[in-house]
């Protein structure tokens, strides 16, 4: 939608915005009111920077820049790009490109924290093809000098011919009945109308520009079928699985030259790097890494200490609360036709519901006192001292056990606390089944950034800025920390760090000790038995082929039986063992295949998200797999699939692959072609609005005889 049809649709909504901001305009200072000043007849000498071939930015031309998005922001211009929805405050988001220009042209930090999460959301939902490093970069990037962003992009927009004048927007103002409130406005702030319409079709142009820079209309029809085909097109299938571990315990040990030679073609790799070299994705290349210390609290252990709500609080909280305790009816219940009515829920309906949202504030509260009474008492420590500045050797000095003083906590508040010390533990080692790897922040304000993202993104680790938290320091105390499911809430601190390194000792130990929730998923290891062990796996892997094949032929006999044929596989290799691993007939259903902007996506994820990497492995081999899956052809039952990263061979008894007809694609395709322009699109607009290219494509540059304050030169690179 155009700026002039929202603004024609929502006129309603918006005199409601300039009626309050009229109440509040008189205290916006004398910046607004320099910009009914007359800036002409400056020289070229009292340029602080330039651009294109004469353009030309000075002192009070940014002044000027300033006055005048406060003055959009508070007729509410700047909502209107939001496109938030009134009742529940929901952010729009349909064109992020909005959403961007938003926190280009009105950087509000404390605010702009939401955009960034709902951008970061968009990204993780695949509906922003960019990464969330990238996201951050741009906030990060715009948080300052958005008046110097804003006289690029007005020019910029002129250079492209897109200009509208200012009475256009008053046409639109006057047409909304919203012409005298600007007047009024205009007179509070010492402005006239003109100026205020002139920055309001600014922005508009603005707008303008960004649609036509940033919308591809180049689907073609072969990128809307390929589409629809990934999406639409699906199978069913009926199929064993062999795993190489049932064969494991036949294989001799290795030899020590296999180790050795092993352990050399894959030392300098991660595990999980799939590649034509390296189908099984072997690697003994440590990752990044960091050594915790950490308070853990069991929420059933504080709900033990708080009693149920009694009557007495849930009518007072009732009474208190009657405004946001409304409902819709039917004014006449016997008339399904007759109007809605507001009316009060009755108590007895919501007695219970109040007891346990009181009990569950509560419990919550708690928690967070016992968290906050460890973390301030813990951090105290550090009152004498610049942890920003001092040595780590310093802080480590100063730092107070967290046992000790949980030991105290404990007493205090007569709940049991566990605390600990983790050994050196990568990101995926930490998600894989650890209770820290599926923590955040609980800040409200928090919500979106997990634990493993904050610890990794530490200055020792990388050089990542992140917009919307603090980067972590080395003893300082980050949470209060909870877990999705409510279970616990923590705290933690990072006591070391080790950059990735290769192992060279194949004797050498991985320690892994945390927290966790299942005790078997990971193990201390050395590097020789984890050799070994993927040795092993490999020629495994090649008896369960040979096993494969033996079975398929079974399989493949004229009116053949699986379900005797997998009874007799069974009876062969797993015998009477009940722990021995068995095959069994399985199926899949509705399985879609997998696109390469899928892939892509995945690939941004762990770039961008601590503990990732498992993830992308985990797509391009599930894309390989369904790939192979859907070039068998029925005359080719039984078939045989490997899927080496998983160590498994797949034997198919039958697959019925359900394609989009002509009708289907018809009705969708225009959709589809819709969704794939608006994806990049929405992509194309992060990397247009990035302040680094609208300077360069306008070739911004310091004026070379302007007297520039190095304070001034260093807010506006």
């Amino acid at each position: 939608m155009t700026p002039i049809k929202w603004l024609r649709k929502n006129n309603r909504k918006v005199m409601a915005v300039v009626v309050v901001f009229i109440m509040i305009s008189f205290v916006l200072g004398a910046a607004l009111n320099r910009l009914a000043g007359n800036l002409g007849g400056r020289s070229p000498e009292d340029a602080v920077w330039l651009f294109d071939e004469k353009g030309q930015i000075s002192s009070n031309m940014q002044s000027q820049a300033e006055a005048e998005l406060s003055v959009l922001l508070n007729i509410g211009m700047g909502e209107s790009l939001l496109k938030r929805d009134p009742q529940s405050g929901q952010i729009g988001q349909r064109n992020f490109g909005m959403i961007l220009l938003y926190q280009l042209l009105f950087p509000q930090p404390a605010k702009n924290e939401n955009l960034n999460r709902v951008a970061k959301m968009a990204a993780r939902q695949g509906q922003l093809p960019v990464s969330e490093e990238q996201i951050d970069k741009f906030f990060i990037e715009t948080s300052e000098n958005a008046s110097v962003n804003w006289i690029l992009l007005k020019n910029e927009a002129k250079k492209n011919g897109i200009t509208l004048l200012a009475e256009q927007a008053e046409g639109m103002f006057v047409q909304a009945n919203m012409d005298q409130r600007i007047g009024t406005m205009a007179k509070n702030m010492g402005l006239t109308k003109q100026a205020i319409y002139q920055a309001v079709a600014d922005l508009m142009s603005v707008q303008m520009m960004l649609s036509f820079m940033t919308t591809g209309d180049n689907v073609t029809a072969l990128q809307i079928q390929n589409m629809l085909s990934l999406q639409q097109d699906t199978f069913d299938a009926e199929f064993i699985k062999i795993p190489a571990k049932m064969f494991t315990s036949e294989i001799a040990k290795p030899t020590e030259d296999e180790i050795v030679k092993q352990f050399a073609a894959y030392k300098d790799t991660f595990a999980g790097q799939l590649s034509s070299e390296n189908p099984f994705g072997f690697g003994y290349k440590q990752p990044d890494k960091v050594k915790l210390e950490y308070v853990l609290v069991n929420i059933e252990d504080i709900e033990k200490q708080i009693p149920e709500a009694t009557d007495e609080e849930a009518e007072q909280f009732y009474l208190q609360n009657l405004k946001d305790l409304k409902t819709q009816v039917r004014s006449d219940p016997a008339d399904p036709n007759s109007p809605m009515v507001e009316k009060t829920i009755e108590y007895a309906k919501v007695a219970a519901l109040i007891k346990r949202q009181i009990r569950q504030t509560q419990i919550d509260s708690k928690a967070q006192e016992i968290i906050n009474s460890i973390k301030d008492t813990a951090d105290a420590s550090f009152a004498d001292i610049d942890v920003s500045k001092a040595g780590i050797e310093e802080v480590k000095a100063a730092a107070e056990d967290y046992a000790k003083i949980a030991e105290a906590a404990s007493i205090k508040y007569n709940v049991p606390i566990k605390t600990g010390v983790t050994s050196l533990v990568s990101a995926d080692e930490l998600v894989s089944g650890s209770v820290l790897g599926n923590m955040g922040i609980a800040d409200s304000k928090k919500t979106a950034v997990s634990l493993v993202a904050l610890l990794f993104s530490i200055d020792q680790l990388s050089d990542r800025q992140m917009f919307d938290v603090t980067k972590p320091r080395m003893y300082e105390s980050i949470g209060m920390l909870k877990d999705p499911y409510g279970k616990s809430v923590g705290l933690v601190r990072i006591l070391d760090v080790k950059k990735s390194y290769a192992v060279d000792d194949l004797n050498a130990v991985v320690d892994v000790n945390m927290p966790m929730t299942d005790t078997s998923k990971i193990k201390s290891y050395t590097i020789r038995e984890k050799v070994a062990e993927d040795i092993a796996i490999a020629k495994a892997f090649e008896v369960a082929m040979v096993k494969a094949g033996e079975f398929a032929f079974a399989a493949s006999i004229k009116d053949a039986n699986w379900t005797a044929v997998i009874e007799q596989f069974n009876t062969k290799y797993a015998g009477n063992d009940p722990n021995a691993e068995k095959i069994v007939l399985d199926s899949l259903n509705s399985q879609r295949r997998m696109s390469l902007t899928d892939i892509e996506m995945a690939r941004q994820f762990s770039l961008a998200q601590a503990g990732s990497n498992g993830m992308l492995s985990q797509a391009m081999n599930y894309k390989s797999f369904i790939d192979k899956v859907y070039s068998i052809s029925s005359d080719k039952l039984p078939a045989i699939v490997d899927s080496k990263p998983d160590a498994v061979v797949y034997i198919f008894k039958d697959i019925k692959i359900k394609k989009m007809n002509v009708d289907e694609y018809q009705q969708i395709k225009n959709q589809v072609a819709l969704a794939l322009d608006d994806k990049a699109m929405q992509g194309a607009s992060l990397v247009f609005l990035m302040p680094e290219n609208i300077k360069s494509r306008m070739n911004f540059r310091l004026a070379e005889k302007a007297q520039v304050d190095p304070n001034d030169a260093n807010e506006n690179k």
